[in-house]
């Protein structure tokens, strides 16, 4: 039902149109980057909502008992609102394009990549009520490396003075945010010996941290490690 209704719009010359690039990591991490582009003059509230879509879903239903095989199963909506995130509001000029990006947990929800699809709807919020105004969808999902993503965010990545006496300065460069970030110090051998800096989150843009030689390392070759939900990459570092 909810892919022959997508597929049946399709076929319609859209007034707004949505594009959608799944990626995959290896940690399970599903990133969906959403495009919405108008190509005719619009006046209104305009809301992108983003969709999980399971086929061969196994669970109950009526008459046929609690292991029923189902094809095309709305599961769950990838933000916060029901009817997802706003694109725009008031005037909006043909040819204008909207970003929306949102990140899924696939292992800890239990779903399989190769069984779902990715459904994009744009509405119109009308007065209390939002209207359909156009979807899109995908099940076309590419596998990345967990170090991939990073690195392809990570512009820069820098140590000075390195050979290390006491003190450094790290410089970072980032083309788009980081989640979850960390830099810590760790052994050759992976240990984690102290953690630098910790947030939530990192915003895209030059970051600088000012890093101090913990007392009790010893001179020698260590580590310096990045770490975020999109991936890990270490820089050697030696300590004279």
């Amino acid at each position: 039902m909810v892919n022959s209704n997508v597929s049946t719009q399709r076929s319609e010359k859209p007034m707004a149109q949505s594009g959608l690039k799944l990626s995959l990591q290896t940690t399970g991490m599903l990133k969906v980057e959403a495009k919405a582009k108008f190509f005719e003059s619009a006046n209104g509230e305009y809301y992108m909502g983003l969709y999980l879509v399971e086929n061969n879903f196994v669970g109950p239903q009526s008459g046929q008992g609690s292991a029923a095989q189902h094809k095309n199963i709305f599961r769950a909506s990838l933000m916060d609102g029901a009817f997802g995130d706003l694109l725009g509001a008031g005037v909006i000029s043909a040819n204008d394009e909207m970003n929306l990006e949102t990140i899924f947990d696939l292992n800890a929800s239990g779903y399989q990549a190769g069984n779902i699809e990715i459904i994009a709807i744009i509405w119109e919020k009308v007065g209390n009520k939002y209207e359909y105004v156009n979807a899109n969808s995908s099940k076309n999902i590419q596998l990345v490396s967990s170090n991939e993503e990073v690195e392809q965010r990570v512009a820069e990545f820098t140590i000075s003075p390195n050979p290390i006496q006491e003190r450094a300065v790290v410089d970072i460069q980032l083309d788009d945010p980081l989640q979850a970030f960390q830099l810590r110090w760790l052994s050759l051998e992976g240990k984690v010996i102290q953690v630098l800096s910790t947030a939530s989150s990192i915003s895209q843009g030059k970051h600088r941290f000012e890093i101090e030689r913990p007392a009790s390392m010893a001179a020698g070759v260590y580590l310096l490690q990045l770490t975020s939900e999109q991936g890990t990459i270490s820089k050697k570092i030696v300590l004279h």
